[in-house]
């Protein structure tokens, strides 16, 4: 109990909503699960796919992924200075 696990990887060419869509769908299709919560980084693709595809999951923000998110595209050239990673 209190651990998590990842059970599903999925290749994509593009990161949009209807290959997001799809690929849910396979996964629930795969393995009869439909989870309870998802957690991304604000993905908008991820969370209308979720949404669609397991309507009653609460989707909640990964702040870990959210933070590397900041420090590799907000403000690529501040790396290796004080404060950002």
């Amino acid at each position: 109990m209190g651990r998590s696990r990842n059970l599903f990887y999925a290749l994509q060419a593009r990161e949009n909503a209807a290959l997001r869509v799809f690929v849910l769908e396979c996964l629930r299709e795969s393995t009869g699960l439909s989870p309870e919560a998802a957690f991304s980084d604000r993905d908008a693709a991820l969370e209308f796919g979720v949404s669609r595809v397991f309507p009653f999951a609460v989707h909640f923000t990964c702040l870990h992924h959210m933070l590397g998110n900041v420090v590799d595209h907000v403000r690529p050239g501040a790396k290796g200075q004080a404060g950002w990673g």
